[in-house]
């Protein structure tokens, strides 16, 4: 927002100049120069001879219908030959950028921004393009919300290279490095920014591993997932990653990324099969996982049939009096049965020591209802082709 402060400061000159000095002592605003370089004619002086130079350039092109921005660090007093243009058309002024920032901080929000200098002229670059919410939250949150790194870090783990290539000038990059460092729990050092995107990367599946969730963390692999810009760099990361040898399956986060530890509970529920006390505590697993938006985005959706094959109630089997009653609880309810094992087959085909158990589930369940089925087949007629 500091971008729309400077803006209309240097407005109020040029609604009624043609020429406006930009005097910068600390040489700390210069990165608002590309801001506002779209708009007028920037010249940059910091001595003499370039004043001359520029006074020359100016008044050459008289009359003309440019706006000229003239840029310096020299003291308004010690300023030579575009001292006139100070007095004559408009000048602003800051010595000091941090003071700038508090007081505009001040005029838009009628809050009262506490920060390290250095910290303060962060948040003014980060500022750039952003509304007064942002400056709202840093001022009630501090430091912390300088940087918005649920948003800020998926544009950088997808590509560390380009990241570092277009985003933040250097100094600033190195503060949000040094975030980013804050965010890992480990002392600051320069690193190539891929190693850095692969180290938080790491933090993120780990977390998830362990069942310890993190907030920014969470927040980030889940739009990571739901996002059609950069999802696809995700199985990349993930086809390096290694599960921690001590880990403990019961503990793992339910919108978990590891097909190592479906298949991991998958033979524990094989198992226990007809445990009603383990298969209770899956059971919240399974709807966890099939409830789970980064699940779904990663398009494991055999759980569903899993949870068909456990809660299938055969106990109104029994009931059943006649073929037509047959008929009607296969088309109700057993042909989910049947389509639920059909998907098990095609997802763990080559997996038979996965499957066999819940294969012979379903086979105790289809001869139930098969004893059921032929007993009371004498009550089929051949125009009733489509019921078979």
């Amino acid at each position: 927002m500091i971008d729309t402060w400077l803006k209309n400061d240097l407005k109020r000159i040029f609604d009624t100049y043609a020429i406006a000095v930009f005097i910068d002592e600390s040489g700390e605003a210069e990165f608002l120069l590309h801001t506002v370089e779209k708009h007028y004619t920037v010249y940059r002086t910091d001595s003499e001879i370039e004043e001359l130079h520029i006074k020359y350039l100016i008044e050459r092109e008289q009359p003309s219908a440019k706006k000229y921005l003239i840029y310096t660090r020299t003291p308004k007093d010690k300023l030579k030959f575009i001292r006139e243009y100070c007095e004559t058309n408009g000048c602003l002024e800051i010595r000091y950028l941090q003071n700038y920032i508090k007081d505009h901080v001040h005029q838009t929000l009628n809050l009262n921004i506490n920060l390290p200098k250095a910290d303060l002229i962060t948040a003014a670059k980060v500022s750039i393009g952003k509304d007064k919410s942002y400056w709202f939250d840093v001022c009630h949150k501090g430091a912390t919300e300088i940087f918005d790194l649920k948003k800020e870090l998926l544009p950088f783990i997808h590509d560390p290279v380009a990241f570092e290539l277009e985003k933040y000038d250097a100094g600033l990059r190195e503060t949000f490095y040094r975030k980013l460092n804050d965010l890992l729990g480990q002392e600051f050092i320069a690193k190539p920014a891929q190693t850095l995107a692969t180290e938080i990367v790491k933090a993120i599946l780990d977390g998830l591993a362990y069942g310890k969730p993190h907030a920014i963390f969470d927040a980030v692999y889940a739009n990571w997932l739901d996002s059609v810009s950069y999802k696809n760099s995700f199985a990349n990361y993930l086809s390096h990653y290694k599960l921690p040898p001590d880990l403990d399956i019961n503990t793992v986060n339910l919108a978990h990324p590891f097909h190592s530890v479906d298949e991991k509970w998958l033979k524990v529920i094989g198992e226990n099969i007809h445990n009603k006390t383990v298969l209770a505590d899956y059971l919240h697993k399974i709807t966890g996982r099939m409830q789970s938006k980064p699940v779904q985005a990663l398009g494991i959706s055999f759980w569903k049939e899993v949870k068909i094959l456990l809660e299938f109630d055969a106990n109104g089997i029994g009931y059943l009096s006649s073929f037509v009653e047959c008929v009607e609880f296969y088309s109700k309810h057993f042909y989910l049965l049947d389509s639920a094992i059909r998907h098990l087959y095609g997802e763990f085909l080559h997996k038979k020591e996965l499957l066999q158990p819940f294969q012979e589930h379903y086979k105790q369940l289809i001869s139930i209802f098969l004893d059921k089925w032929f007993k009371y087949f004498n009550g089929y007629q051949e125009q009733q082709t489509g019921i078979l």
